[in-house]
């Protein structure tokens, strides 16, 4: 795990480096800054969003990325602001032109939403000017690294702003693949297939019942016997009305060469008794051995939600 974070530090450094001597390597990913509010409330937090317009065959990374690096946001804000973190929306497999798997990320278009707070003593009838660098690698048959300075000007006003409906809509449908688990740290292969089953008897997968979901766990994840383990990350999955949504999850794993969230699904596995999507709960477990598999196991009419906090881990 550590080694990932590493190389993807050192890999993020040289692409800011890199992009003043590709000008033209903007032109595959276009970045811009969206609000989901039509204007800023003083005090008032509300969801900014770097929106990432993808060529076709082109993508950009996810939070783990497999073998890129993740997009980054650098804020430039005014005094008295502050920003969390990116909440990684759900991300879909990315394949190569053979098939075989080489990391997690977007294409198309995505929206990574951020939390932004403004100071209580702005004024109303003033504007304010939020300003950010973004950074990403984007590959096709090639990689290489992109930017861009974003910008973003919007009104103060004093009561509660209207939302921006075009921006609701398109953070509410922030796509993902499905069925599909995709893991914050290097625990599970991001390359090697996962296994998916119905629950017997209930025919329909995903949407006509349960399912278990056979994850390979990474040669490298240096788990053994004597320690525990924790899955953390999104299991993500299409609804029968089409909607592509995640369910954030961390859980322990128990061990025996195979840990199985038993037929009660995610929720029996979080032992806290928190039921909520995006619930960071832990639980109690053996160890697992490395090159192991893991099961994860949804009931029937699971509730999902979107995906997991930047920085989470195991």
């Amino acid at each position: 795990m550590h080694r990932f974070f590493l190389h993807s530090a050192c890999l993020a450094a040289v692409a800011l480096l890199a992009m003043a001597a590709a000008p033209g390597a903007r032109a595959q990913v276009r970045a811009s800054l969206v609000s989901a509010d039509a204007a800023v409330q003083p005090g008032r937090a509300f969801t900014v969003a770097l929106k990432l317009e993808h060529q076709p065959h082109w993508h950009t990374y996810w939070l783990n990325a497999g073998t890129g690096y993740p997009t980054s946001l650098k804020w430039e804000l005014p005094g008295g602001w502050q920003a969390d973190g990116i909440r990684w929306p759900v991300p879909g497999v990315i394949r190569d032109g053979t098939g075989a798997v080489t990391g997690n990320g977007y294409d198309g278009t995505v929206l990574l939403p951020v939390t932004l707070t403004p100071p209580a003593n702005l004024l109303p009838g003033e504007t304010v000017t939020l300003r950010a660098k973004a950074a990403w690698l984007m590959c096709a048959d090639v990689c290489m690294p992109g930017g861009a300075d974003v910008t973003l000007t919007l009104p103060v006003g004093a009561g509660a702003p209207a939302p921006d409906a075009a921006v609701t809509a398109a953070l509410a449908g922030n796509a993902g693949a499905a069925p599909h688990f995709f893991c914050a740290d290097e625990l599970v292969a991001f390359d090697k297939p996962q296994v998916f089953a119905p629950a017997a008897g209930d025919g329909g997968g995903v949407n006509g019942g349960g399912f278990t979901l056979t994850l390979p766990l990474s040669e490298d994840a240096g788990v053994g016997d004597g320690g525990g383990a924790r899955l953390v990350g999104v299991l993500a999955f299409e609804r029968a009305d089409g909607a592509r949504q995640g369910f954030a999850i961390a859980v322990a794993v128990a061990g025996g060469g195979a840990a199985a969230c038993a037929g009660g699904g995610i929720n029996s596995a979080v032992e806290s008794g928190d039921k909520s999507p995006h619930s960071n709960n832990t639980g109690a477990g053996a160890g697992i051995p490395s090159g192991a598999s893991a099961d994860v196991s949804a009931p029937a009419g699971a509730s999902v939600g979107g995906g997991i906090p930047a920085g989470a881990s195991a």
